[in-house]
């Protein structure tokens, strides 16, 4: 058994544990980062070519995050010395009453925060996106500030910046056993024996088992989503086309343009079963490509009729309060747990990372991390 000592163990390479191990050696730690697989695996929830960032959430709490966000991701671009953040505004659009009191909720929480968005209405949208044809009367959310994060090139990031610090990267290590017994917290993984003075566990849909006293509160879902190469691909790149959240109460859904060399990307957001990450499936049914096409027949026509260039699988792991785990665990203060990002967490990354990092080594921060307790109430009653 060897034995690898240090000031933080970090548990899980996607994004949240990356982007803690960065923060950590950013403060000078000697920091193990721990993975199972390598980077760019498609198992997770890190991978692809993008995510959407916005400010367009209901609640002031998540307004506010999002803005701690942004400096750590130009800091984070600064040091990779590339772009990560591809600035096209977060369009939302409504149907039907509740997605009317979705996109007032948003606007209210923006404001409450100084963040400016914009109602438009259907001429509005049409000047603006000649690409819709949304039906008359369809509410619309605008906010500049929303574009896209290149997720594959900001985890690398992060893990780059990892090793420019006091930092080591185990990848192939599957973690056999957390044990907390200890005066240190000591993980146990392909022959070694993980000893830091703190320990975060970002373990993406492996949480319930790295977790156990949460797992009832948890539930990995298998996501899949549609890959669309239209033919005129300049409509359909950031600086022409925006984020896409389409707040629908039978099926929320949303699009993203073309990042780099990947297609135009549709999902939809949840309403997917239980999975297992143990259990490899990252083909994505054909039927269900074939539905998110769907969706688009009468709002993009020119992406609608466009090929499917592909499609992939990625997991959220979801909370019973579509709300965050970020706290110590419930055995030991000086383990941090990192759970439940629901599919909307990859934007708080870096400072996510932060919080975890000022947690378990000062034991407290200055951002409000209540709502995201795992002890909270919420997290007794199961998802579903």
């Amino acid at each position: 058994m060897q034995y690898e000592r240090v000031d933080l163990v970090v548990v899980g390479g996607g994004i949240m544990g990356s982007m803690t191990a960065w923060r950590a050696v950013q403060r000078g730690l000697k920091v193990a980062l721990v993975e199972q697989f390598r980077p760019g695996h498609a198992r997770g929830s890190s991978h692809g070519c993008g995510r959407i960032y916005r400010y367009n959430y209901p609640e002031a709490d998540y307004v506010r995050w999002m803005g701690g966000a942004f400096p750590l991701w130009h800091a984070l671009e600064e040091e990779a010395g590339e772009r990560l953040l591809f600035g096209c505004g977060c369009l939302d659009l409504a149907l039907g009453p509740e997605g009317d009191a979705m996109l007032e909720a948003c606007h209210g929480a923006m404001l409450s925060q100084d963040i400016q968005s914009d109602f438009l209405r259907h001429e509005q949208i049409r000047q603006k996106l000649p690409q819709f044809t949304p039906p008359p009367g369809v509410r619309a959310l605008y906010q500049a500030q929303g574009g896209v994060v290149a997720a594959d090139r900001a985890l690398e990031a992060a893990w780059q910046g990892v090793r420019r610090g006091e930092g080591r990267l185990f990848v192939d290590h599957r973690v056999e056993r957390v044990d907390l017994e200890y005066d240190q917290p000591t993980v146990l993984a392909r022959d070694t024996a993980f000893r830091g003075q703190r320990l975060v566990l970002a373990g993406g849909p492996w949480a319930p088992r790295l977790i156990p006293e949460l797992a009832r509160a948890l539930t990995p879902t298998r996501q899949q989503f549609a890959l669309l190469r239209p033919e005129d691909e300049a409509m359909y790149r950031p600086d022409r086309f925006p984020a896409l959240i389409v707040h629908d109460v039978e099926q929320p859904y949303y699009m993203l343009p073309i990042i780099g060399s990947e297609a135009v990307k549709i999902a939809r957001h949840g309403g997917a079963p239980p999975a297992d990450p143990e259990v490899v499936q990252a083909t994505p049914e054909p039927r269900e490509l074939e539905k998110l096409r769907g969706y688009l027949k009468h709002w993009l026509p020119g992406a609608y009729n466009a090929p499917i260039e592909g499609g992939k699988t990625c997991f959220y792991t979801e909370t019973s309060d579509t709300d965050f785990i970020i706290g110590a665990h419930p055995a030991r203060p000086d383990v941090v747990v990192l759970a439940g990002f629901s599919g909307h967490g990859f934007k708080f990354a870096p400072l996510v990372g932060q919080v975890a990092v000022e947690l378990a080594c000062d034991g407290g921060t200055s951002w409000p991390v209540e709502r995201f307790s795992p002890t909270r109430e919420a997290l007794l009653k199961p998802v579903g």
